[in-house]
């Protein structure tokens, strides 16, 4: 990202926190998040990486559900496409 793109994303992060904590994201909250679930299954005692997590609404619910969780952005990395695999 270059310094104009970090700087309107880091003005959005207080608008953003409150979208998601406060019950305002409703595809995610009655689509998305009911479909992923479903596909992940039992999660406990899983490891769980979960990539550009935002505030991290997700790897908190999975973290309740039992699965070990680690989250992070990976806006500023430079990882090549060969190495980003989805099974």
């Amino acid at each position: 990202m270059c310094p104009q793109e970090d700087e309107q994303w880091n003005s959005a992060v207080d608008s953003w926190v409150d979208f998601v904590r406060n019950g305002k994201d409703y595809s995610r909250e009655f689509m998305n998040n009911p479909a992923m679930f479903r596909m992940l299954g039992n999660v406990k005692e899983k490891y769980i990486l979960d990539l550009c997590c935002g505030e991290g609404y997700n790897s908190r619910i999975m973290a309740k559900k039992g699965a070990k969780v680690v989250g992070g952005l990976v806006a500023k990395l430079d990882v090549p496409q060969e190495m980003v695999v989805v099974q």
